[in-house]
Order: structure tokens, then sequence, then C-alpha cells
């Protein structure tokens, strides 16, 4: 039997649609793809290259940080300002100047984390809200005692004078190396 002659028009065009779809996915897993992988790699490596010749200025800039913020680091913990006298002269001139109240002052809670020292100090200041603003203004300004992180106000009733008293607590904060903290 002949089976050129049995199909019809349509039926070997369908057939050879089919050969040329089969022949290009053949096509496309032995020489196309492998070929595109290739080019992806090539891309890819460029890339790394690229990466690779300035890495140089990288190390360079990323060291020159690390030195600026060693330096920063080094000026905050010698700073007068971490001085216990220091800050509370500078808190009281601050709370006289504006006719506030120095409530309390507590000592410092210090923590340690990755190296460094944090010390917290929590003071707590009544007077009115201006006053208190101004105080704020000043120490965070004019005569920092350290970083001022956090400041919370809270109206709180006196029962014995039978008067409400409006507080500032204001939470200092001084940062310094472990290392500079031994010496």
């Amino acid at each position: 039997m002949k089976y050129g002659r049995m199909l019809t028009y349509r039926q070997r065009n369908r057939l050879l649609m089919l050969g040329v779809c089969v022949g290009a996915a053949v096509a496309y897993g032995v020489a196309l793809r492998p070929t595109l992988d290739l080019l992806q790699l090539n891309r890819q490596q460029l890339s790394d290259s690229r990466q690779l010749q300035q890495a140089p200025q990288l190390t360079r800039q990323l060291q020159g940080q690390a030195a600026h913020f060693t330096w920063l680091m080094r000026s905050i913990s010698n700073d007068s300002a971490r001085q216990e006298g220091y800050a509370l002269d500078q808190l009281t001139r601050a709370c006289r100047q504006h006719r506030v109240t120095l409530a309390s002052l507590s000592s410092g809670e210090q923590t340690s984390s990755n190296g460094y020292l944090l010390e917290t100090r929590i003071a707590k200041l009544r007077g009115d809200f201006r006053g208190l603003e101004q105080v704020v203004h000043e120490l965070e300004y004019r005569r920092p005692v350290g970083r001022l992180s956090s400041v919370r106000f809270a109206l709180e009733e006196d029962r014995k004078q039978r008067r409400s008293f409006l507080y500032a607590y204001l939470y200092v904060q001084n940062i310094s190396s472990l290392q500079d903290a031994k010496h």
C-alpha cells in the first residue's frame, strides 16, 4: 500500500506542519537553548567582572565610612556631656532659666550590645507646657547633655495639695564604645 496517495492535500499539509513544529522544538532543545543559556551566563560573568573591578573603590569607600563612624563614636564618648556633674549643671541652668522644677534625675541605666554601651537617664521636670517645651528645646539644641531620644508629657495629681501638675519625662542617651569605656 502506498500511504502518500491515500492522504489528502489537507492531511499532508497538517503532517508537514507537525513535522516543522517537532523539528523546531528539537532544534531549540539541541542548539538554541544552550546558546541562550551561555549568553545569559556570559552577561552574568560580565556583570560580576565589573563588580570585581569596582571592588577596591567600594572597599576604600566603606573603610572611609567606617573610620568616620568610629571617629563620631569616639567624639560622642569623649564628650564632656557624659559627665554627670556637667549634665546636672546644664539641666538645672535650663530649668532655672525657664522656671521649671527638676523633680528627679535618675542615675544612668546601662545596656551593652554589639560592642557599644548605651546609657539612658530619665529626667522628670515639672512646670507649664511652654516652659517645659523651652527646656526641651534648650537641652536638644543649645545645651546638649546627650542625645534626647524621647520626651513624654504626663499630667499627674498631687493628692496632698489637691492640684494637678504637668510633668515631662526626658530620656537622655549617651553611646560609647565598650573599649573606650574600659579606659
